[in-house]
């Protein structure tokens, strides 16, 4: 087999074909990830060439940005407008980068999920509740998903409804005249092209894609949690016969409780590895995320309240901070119930029927087990501040702060 053949063979993702309600919230940053061929592993060669192309685009578009940026400094609208702008396509450019950087990284926890995860439906008390956690978050990725768009779409139809001639979704300022024919043809559909395509792709895929994978490690982390309060009764038989059929058991020989607990750690061992592996890709972006939230909320908040605000900018900057708003609901729910649940699973350890087992050096050694647990799985931003919804509600105070400070200032300004 050549390498090509074996990468291909290693990143065979399922997704497109589970019926596994987990797993199945990977199947909508899978297809638009490789859309714009971003999709870990799918294939090296095409994901660096656009990856270079992209950033080609970013960075023409990110001076041209700051050019017209220092030119109307004293323009407060058209300021707070270019600094969304340029803050959404640093966003982009990063998230891009992060993908490439780490795609290996992320292969490996694909694959585990794919592979080597529970199935949703192993335990039947709890199957109802996965199912209706899939169906609440594939309702949140369509929400974002139309506010992104409608987004991109208010930006690109404004400048052809604006007053001024031959305007552009971005405004930049660049080193030739783009009013030209046609030159400005040329531009309009290139930053067309890169705020519709490129943007909304890569950082909604990012961002389901995050969401995806914190989803599967909250499932497994309750999964563990309802099985080891079975740990001691009859009913481990059934499981380690129920894992064994899947090709789930890594340990086969020996008492029923002593199999059980072998293969719970080993599963845990998996959970935690892959749960490290999320922190250290996604923590610089989370607090990437916590920052240009608090920019996107400010800015767009603030325009859209101002006087003189036409209605299609009210509903471009009122979509642009709902879904902002939801992004980071996104990052902070994931990292909450993360957070809950692994936390939670100590109390259920104790609470199971550990003391009545006879063999006394299993007892021993379940004490590790729950020595083991009592470390919480959690996902930070930069590795200072925990995901969850108190840095939530931080991060509004913030943003509420910054525009009353604003407004205050254009007022006195005024």
């Amino acid at each position: 087999m050549t390498r090509r053949n074996a990468e291909t063979e290693e990143c065979s993702y399922e997704f497109l074909r589970t019926d596994d309600c987990s797993k199945k919230t990977l199947l909508l940053p899978e297809c638009i990830l490789r859309f714009i061929f971003m999709w870990p592993r799918s294939d090296v060669k095409k994901q660096k060439v656009f990856y270079l192309f992209s950033m080609i685009l970013f960075i023409f578009t990110q001076w041209g940005l700051v050019r017209f940026l220092i030119v109307n400094f004293d323009d407060y609208t058209k300021s707070l407008n270019v600094v969304s702008s340029m803050s959404t396509i640093f966003q982009a450019s990063l998230k891009m980068s992060v993908l490439l950087y780490h795609s290996r990284s992320l292969s490996l926890i694909l694959n585990d999920i794919s592979h080597r995860f529970w199935p949703y439906d192993l335990l039947p008390n709890c199957t109802d509740r996965l199912r209706n956690s899939y169906r609440t978050k594939l309702v949140a990725m369509c929400t974002l998903s139309f506010t992104g768009l409608l987004f991109s779409l208010g930006s690109i139809v404004m400048p052809l409804l604006s007053h001024n001639a031959k305007e552009l979704p971005y405004k930049c300022l660049y080193d030739f005249d783009t009013s030209v024919t046609p030159l400005y043809q040329i531009m309009y559909i290139t930053e067309s092209v890169l705020n519709a395509y490129i943007i909304n792709c890569t950082v909604l895929g990012f961002d389901f894609l995050f969401m995806g994978v914190g989803e599967n490690l909250i499932n497994q982390y309750i999964m563990l949690r309802l099985t080891i309060e079975n740990f001691g009764t009859k009913w481990v038989t059934n499981f380690n016969n129920k894992i064994r059929k899947l090709g789930l058991a890594e340990h086969l020989e020996g008492e029923d409780n002593t199999v059980f607990l072998k293969n719970y750690i080993s599963h845990h061992q998996i959970i935690i590895r892959s749960t490290k592996i999320v922190e250290n890709i996604f923590n610089l972006i989370a607090a990437l995320q916590l920052c240009s939230s608090v920019v996107a909320i400010c800015v767009s908040a603030f325009i859209a309240t101002r006087e003189n605000v036409g209605t299609a900018q009210i509903a471009t900057m009122g979509s642009y901070l709902i879904g902002h708003l939801i992004q980071l609901n996104f990052y902070c729910a994931v990292g909450n119930d993360l957070l809950y649940e692994s936390n939670s699973l100590t109390n259920h350890m104790f609470a199971s029927n550990w003391y009545r087992i006879k063999n006394i050096s299993l007892q021993k050694d379940f004490i590790f087990v729950i020595k083991n647990a009592q470390v919480p799985a959690k996902i930070t931003a930069f590795k200072v501040f925990t995901l969850d919804y108190s840095t939530y509600i931080k991060v509004l105070r913030l943003s509420f702060s910054f525009y009353t400070l604003l407004s205050s200032l254009v007022e006195v300004k005024n």
